[in-house]
């Protein structure tokens, strides 16, 4: 079977991809999670898959798999098309996305699988539903999945987690040093949410004076041009948002803070000597976290955002700490910070977590298992609803799903949003706390 991943890296062009599992050399989750699963199913079932990625910039890709170069989402569909291709593998967003799906119409002997890395407009579900070229979406997590259950689009979708690599588990384990290093890693855009922990580290420094907090990540991580302020680390604007409050009262950066840039596999080492990982802690945008991952891999307890893809990533009290607001956010660093046995017991436990779970020896079956059903167009399976039941509405849209199937003047029922409920909620007057709890604003 010819099975091709169009990979968009003119943007991170140059970037050495021969070895990915050698770990991530810094570039976005997305890219690197094409190029990776790419050679692992080529390498695992090279004698049924035949893998080709489809590429703006082919000169540093794995040799496992072919390589061709393509300028376009078109010359990708075309020359996927020729090549006899049954599926290929691109990576859907929300801008080009329509434009994609109309392109894929002038092939329809070529099956596609959208690998929705990002969350989707609703716009863009009705689309991918109603697209005959689309045989399947992979969502990354539960949580992103759960978000649609009650859309048609549920029923051509799955979820298979991202991973690591075997070697990205195969650290010592870290001394328990005195060192309090508290270690930052995700790009340095607004959606990621540094600026919450820039605004939380007076108060964390306050409680614990000799804290360090190192900073892994540019704002160019996904971009190589973009332009950066006057410090070098992030786009002007949001350099202004959050450099304040690391800076003394002479404008210098504090001694505790250092910005390291964008690191490769030279990363690992500041890993594993943290006492603290924290990634995304907004949660805004974060349908899995491969960060929250990497610190787990090192036995390091993680420190973010209740919210999406986290708590699919994260075991709130048992690998990590979760906070709603960055008030909590400072409380949980302290925390850790403080209780050395604490940071032992979530660490040991994140390691287990996240080798159980999220190694690409476990991902890379599912994936080939995916392929085979999609080739012999087999219905996927039902992915169950997770246990978290009231977490953005999900019991709602899990009984809207399953009354739409017995009740067929339900199925132009259009998908629960957040605000319809809320005025639903109000006028049938549920209690003020109930409210809350079902309903995210």
């Amino acid at each position: 079977m010819k099975i091709a991943f169009h990979l968009e890296n003119s943007e991170i062009a140059g970037v050495d991809l021969r070895d990915p599992e050698k770990g991530n050399p810094g570039i976005g989750g997305s890219e690197y999670m094409m190029v990776m699963i790419a050679n692992q199913l080529s390498k695992r079932y090279g004698d049924s898959l035949e893998v080709s990625i489809l590429a703006a910039d082919i000169s540093r890709l794995p040799a496992a798999c072919r390589s061709h170069h393509v300028a376009t989402f078109e010359e990708a569909a075309d020359r996927a098309a020729r090549d006899s291709t049954a599926i290929m593998i691109f990576h859907p967003r929300s801008g080009t996305l329509p434009q994609c799906l109309s392109i894929l119409e002038s092939y329809p002997s070529l099956k596609v699988i959208a690998w929705a890395h990002n969350f989707l407009a609703a716009p863009d579900w009705d689309a991918l539903e109603r697209s005959r070229s689309i045989a399947a979406v992979v969502n990354v997590g539960r949580e992103q999945l759960d978000f649609y259950r009650d859309h048609p689009l549920f029923y051509k979708s799955t979820v298979i987690f991202n991973c690591l690599e075997p070697s990205a588990f195969d650290h010592s384990i870290p001394p328990l040093g005195p060192h309090p290093r508290v270690v930052y890693l995700g790009s340095l855009v607004e959606a990621k949410g540094f600026h919450l922990l820039a605004q939380a580290w007076p108060k964390i420094v306050a409680e614990v004076p000799q804290a360090e907090l190192h900073v892994l990540g540019s704002g160019r991580l996904y971009k190589r041009g973009n332009a950066l302020g006057y410090w070098g680390i992030a786009e002007p604007g949001f350099e202004q948002k959050f450099m304040p409050y690391l800076l003394d009262e002479k404008g210098s950066l504090l001694s505790s803070v250092t910005f390291h840039g964008i690191l490769g596999s030279d990363k690992h080492e500041l890993l594993a000597s943290a006492a603290v990982g924290v990634v995304n802690p907004s949660g805004e945008s974060e349908t899995f976290c491969v960060s929250a991952v990497e610190f787990q891999a090192h036995r390091v307890p993680v420190v973010s955002a209740s919210d999406w893809g986290l708590l699919d990533t994260i075991r709130h009290g048992r690998t990590g700490l979760l906070c709603r607001n960055k008030e909590e956010l400072a409380l949980n660093v302290v925390k850790l910070l403080k209780h050395a046995r604490l940071r032992r017991k979530l660490g040991e436990a994140a390691y287990a977590f996240a080798r159980a779970h999220f190694q690409v020896n476990y991902i890379a079956p599912q994936w080939y298992r995916l392929l085979v059903a999609v080739e012999g167009d087999r219905k996927l399976k039902t992915i169950p609803m997770k246990s978290n039941v009231f977490y953005r509405n999900k019991l709602f849209k899990e009984l809207v799903r399953r009354l739409r199937r017995v009740v067929p003047l339900l199925k132009h029922l259009r998908p629960i949003q957040n605000r319809r409920l809320r005025s639903l909620l109000r006028r049938l007057r549920f209690p003020s706390r109930v409210i809350a709890d079902n309903v995210n604003a």
